[in-house]
């Protein structure tokens, strides 16, 4: 692919990218420390919201089991994350 001048680049899919001329180091970013239960991988949104629902925390860490006792964690779920992927029907 050939790469434009002016900071832009074309992507896989035609469109231009825009880019900052200024970049800021990841480690400048403040960390947000938020208290976090477990939720297994394959437990449903509705699980999630009752998880979060009934224990007033403000993040689920999903994991799944990759051998007895012990588990691979694949993600965190934030309340907001939850609440936007799951609308209650009236």
């Amino acid at each position: 692919m050939k790469t434009e001048s002016c900071g832009r680049r074309p992507t896989s899919y035609g469109l231009v990218e825009e880019h900052a001329d200024e970049t800021g180091h990841q480690l400048e970013i403040p960390p947000r420390r938020l208290p976090l239960i477990p939720i297994h991988m394959q437990a449903s949104m509705h699980a999630a919201r009752v998880a979060l629902a009934g224990s007033g925390v403000a993040a689920l860490f999903v994991r799944r089991p990759i051998a007895p006792l012990s588990y691979r964690t694949c993600g965190v779920l934030l309340r907001l994350d939850v609440g936007s992927s799951y609308t209650l029907r009236r």
